[in-house]
Order: structure tokens, then C-alpha cells, then sequence
């Protein structure tokens, strides 16, 4: 692990599950909650026709947004209206409010992949930087556990980043 600011951080790669379970996982979304929906096929309580009717008067989220379903908070930092599709000022806004979030309500570990680089939209170094300097430099009177995800063929990349940037424990 590594310690930056107040927060301890733990890589794995993005295709496991950590060693625990955070309080809370950190999950990209679009405007549209469309790239986070659940794509299990199950059996609705409303008729499909009457879901349909009810999505004709949803509106989108605003990009910097976060959106709270349980253990799951949503960053909307995808607006694939736009171009590019995601922006470094939308993940930073939504990671600002994650800071906010984790104060709030006490929150000591959660689990984040590297906001943007999942789809090619940011670099790999800016993401990281962004979860540095709003997740690590959190105010929470308990240190933070953050349980990184990293795509596996930059797990060593990203891990040698944060060897030079934060002591790691020995």
C-alpha cells in the first residue's frame, strides 16, 4: 500500500475483487445512466410499455454529478453528446463532491478506478492526479482506504507512479 495525504491506497487490478470490501464503490456513469445499468435481464413489476412512457420525460444528468444508489455512488463524467465525451473538469468536479461525500458520512474505504481511462478518454497520469489531489487530500478525521482499480496491463505502470510519488509500506 501507499500513503498519500491522508489516504492509504491499495492497487489491484480492475478484473478482481479487493481482499475486502469497501463501504463504498465508486462507479462511472454517462448523462444518461446508461453505461452503468444493470443489464441483467429479469422480470418487471410495470408493464414494459408504461417503463418506456416514463423514460420520454427523463431529463440527463449534469456532467461533475454524483449519484447515490446505496453502496454505489455514480460520477457522471461521460456525455456522449459531446466531444469529447468525457472531460478531466467533469471527473475533477465529481471527485471533489466524492470528497465531500466521504466526510459527510464518514465513509473509511471505498473502492475507484482510474476516472476516464476505462474508454480512452483521459490519461492515464491526469486520472491519477485527480484522485490524488481530491481523494487523498481528504478532510475526513479518519485516514481514507482507497482500493484502486487499475486496468491490468497498466497495473505495474501506474504502481511504479505511485512508488515515486507516496512512501509505500514495507
Amino acid at each position: 500500500s501507499f500513503h498519500c495525504g491522508q489516504a492509504e491506497i491499495f492497487c489491484f487490478n480492475d478484473r478482481e475483487q479487493p481482499s475486502v470490501v469497501p463501504e463504498v464503490e465508486i462507479i462511472e456513469e454517462d448523462t444518461w445512466q446508461i453505461m452503468a445499468a444493470d443489464t441483467t435481464a429479469r422480470d418487471l413489476p410495470e408493464h414494459p410499455i408504461r417503463l418506456m412512457t416514463s423514460l420520454i420525460d427523463q431529463e440527463p444528468l449534469s456532467p461533475g454529478e454524483v449519484v447515490i444508489k446505496g453502496k454505489q455512488w455514480r460520477v457522471v463524467i461521460y456525455d456522449l453528446d459531446e466531444d469529447p465525451p468525457c472531460r478531466r473538469e467533469w471527473a475533477r468536479q465529481a471527485l471533489s463532491q466524492i470528497r465531500q461525500l466521504i466526510v459527510r458520512h464518514n465513509i473509511q474505504s471505498i473502492a475507484v478506478s482510474l476516472p476516464g481511462i476505462r474508454y480512452g478518454c483521459l490519461e492515464w497520469r491526469s486520472s491519477l492526479e485527480l484522485i490524488l489531489s481530491e481523494l487523498a487530500a481528504n478532510t475526513n478525521t479518519s485516514p481514507l482506504r482507497i482500493w484502486l482499480q487499475i486496468p491490468g496491463d497498466q497495473l505495474t505502470r501506474i504502481t511504479r507512479e505511485l512508488a515515486r510519488r507516496c512512501p509505500a509500506d514495507r
